[in-house]
This record gives structure tokens, C-alpha cells and sequence, in this order.
């Protein structure tokens, strides 16, 4: 990764590698579709980075998600667009917060909270079977978690499940797994290949 640090964005990074989308069907085994940590196309800011900050990067880098570390670069949770709308920071604002004052850490999904699955369970899937598995999960992303240490070893991602599968998403779509399920289920005899 590579770390941008300017004056108006402190404490933050983007993975600078590309995903490389190749065609599959949803008989594909769903392993082959985790991106590690390293490759995945999302910013890293530290806990204490301004709301406002992390808002005006995100938009700029035209990515979608942010994950959130400690200062011991321990992963603490994810925001993503929907979190920096204003809604969200006028519930923040409404509970005695300045908006100078919100940071990330204030609004993040928690790790606690997001949908993760073993790296061991994930290697037994098909795309299917993950698919049908994540039908009601309105999140936008799925943690591998190593079996034995409960680390998180990768991301599954909604949306590069999609574009892998050869949908249109469009660049403003929020593709959750609860989306893409309908998408699939609405294509199913098309994507079976």
C-alpha cells in the first residue's frame, strides 16, 4: 500500500494494486474470488481521522469503502459511502458532537458486528452457495477469518463478486449481498455456464 499523507488527509492510505476481474459461474469455488488484504481496492485511516477528512478522500479516490486500524494497525471496522451522508453525521451532531470534532471511529460498523465466515468453510462454497448463504446480509463485504487464530486473512466483496460474474454494476450502485443474490437469482440459467 502505498501511505498519502497531506495536510488536509492525515493517517491514511489507499491499496494502489488493481483487481483483476476474470470471468467465472457460479460454479466457480468461492475461494477463488477472496482478495487478500493487500490487493483489495480500499482506504486504510487510522481511528482518530476526522469524518469530514476521510469524506472529502474517499470521494476524491472514487473508492467506496474504508477500513478502520488502531494504532497498532489492528483492523477495527469498515465505513463506507452511506456512513459520511449527512444523515448520519446529524445523528452524530444531535447527540452534542461538533462536526469538527466526529471521527471515523465514531461511525464505523465494528468488526464485532460485520458477517465473516471461515477461511475453511469458504474454501468448501461455490460462488453459488455463497451467494444463496448471504441472501438477507446487507453487507457490503464478507471477512475470511483464519480458522484457528480468527484473523482476518481476506474480503469477499459483493460488488467484485458481480463484475466477475459479468453484471453491469453501475458506478453509483450499492451492491450488497443481499442485492446481488436477486441479480443472481434473476440471471441464474445465464450464469450457470
Amino acid at each position: 500500500m502505498n501511505s498519502i499523507v497531506t495536510n488536509s488527509y492525515p493517517s491514511v492510505s489507499v491499496s494502489d494494486t488493481k483487481t483483476l476481474f476474470k470471468a467465472i459461474t457460479l460454479g466457480t469455488p468461492a475461494s477463488q474470488l477472496i482478495s487478500d488484504l493487500d490487493s483489495f481496492p480500499y482506504i486504510v485511516v487510522d481511528s482518530h481521522t476526522l469524518a469530514t477528512d476521510a469524506r472529502k478522500f474517499l470521494k476524491q479516490s472514487r473508492k467506496s469503502l474504508v477500513t478502520v486500524i488502531n494504532n497498532n494497525n489492528q483492523f477495527l471496522g469498515i465505513l463506507d459511502n452511506r456512513d459520511f451522508d449527512e444523515q448520519e453525521l446529524f445523528k452524530k451532531i444531535s447527540q452534542g458532537y461538533a462536526l469538527s470534532e466526529i471521527e471515523v471511529s465514531d461511525l464505523l460498523h465494528a468488526r464485532e458486528i460485520l458477517h465473516s465466515l471461515s477461511e475453511r468453510i469458504v474454501n468448501h462454497m461455490t460462488v453459488m452457495s455463497l451467494v444463496r448463504r448471504l441472501r438477507y446480509c446487507e453487507d457490503r463485504i464478507l471477512l475470511v477469518l483464519d480458522r484457528n487464530t480468527n484473523e482476518m486473512t481476506g474480503i469477499l466483496s459483493a460488488v467484485n463478486i458481480a463484475r466477475q460474474l459479468q453484471m453491469h454494476v453501475a458506478e453509483d450502485e450499492t451492491m450488497t449481498f443481499r442485492r446481488l443474490f436477486k441479480l443472481v437469482e434473476s440471471n441464474e440459467q445465464a450464469l450457470l455456464g
